[in-house]
């Protein structure tokens, strides 16, 4: 697999080169439209909304829109405002992992070592699987900004992609205050949480419907000509 990015972890006194790679897969199916009567694949054309002619590729260009008005905007212009980019991670801020609540995670990449730093990638390791605390780091990457936190998983220290707080929307209903539920419904609720209680194992979850539709598809439609 190829790395996504070579990095420089600081981590205090410490220093260590890694390598990021992708550590989740899409497992859903992906389609492409067709024309049914040949199946030729649809090739889709860039029309202008207004004239309806097919627009010729030196001609295309970009927009942000706001409110249904569009701002025509030039690369240069977007240029102008990335960060400088940084090839190094400096984890400075640490909180409690019992902090964050889980709806912040997003993704997560796998670190691995680089040659000849083995040894300093495993004390890191060491240290951040048996911390109570969580370090973070903000970057940009990929033409995004990005919050990180340092963590483990595997085996392997990984970087937890976190939202932002803009990113987050406020709920239209919140539990209301005091609260009006009754001790016999909240003592039901308890129960069932304790009875249906078992050890989390992650391979018992499957994308069931994905895998069975995609061996489906394979086994008993025919290829197109």
């Amino acid at each position: 697999m190829k790395s996504l990015w070579n990095v420089t972890l600081h981590f205090g006194v410490s220093v260590v080169p890694v390598k990021l790679y992708n550590a989740t897969l899409k497992t859903s199916p992906d389609f492409v439209q067709i024309d049914t009567r040949d199946n030729a694949r649809v090739r889709l054309s860039r029309l202008n909304s207004i004239s309806a002619d097919e627009i010729d590729g030196a001609y295309l260009g970009r927009a942000y829109e706001h409110e249904k008005v569009l701002y025509p905007v030039t690369n240069n212009f977007i240029n102008s405002y990335k960060p400088e980019l940084s090839s190094e991670l400096v984890f400075d801020d640490f909180v409690d992992r019992s902090s964050i609540h889980p709806s912040y995670f997003e993704n997560f990449y796998y670190l691995h070592p680089v040659d000849d730093f083995e040894s300093e990638y495993q004390s890191l390791y060491a240290v951040v699987d048996n911390a109570a605390s969580i370090g973070l780091c903000q970057t940009f990457f990929r033409n995004v900004s990005h919050l990180f936190a340092l963590n483990t998983f595997r085996g392997s220290l990984v970087l937890n992609k976190l939202k932002f707080e803009a990113q987050l929307v406020e709920p239209e209903y919140t539990s209301p205050y005091p609260d009006t539920s009754t001790k016999v419904l909240k003592d039901a609720l308890n129960s069932h949480i304790t009875t249906s209680l078992i050890d989390f194992n992650p391979s018992q979850y499957k994308d069931s419907y994905s895998e069975n539709l995609v061996g489906a598809m394979l086994s008993k439609l025919r290829p197109a000509a």
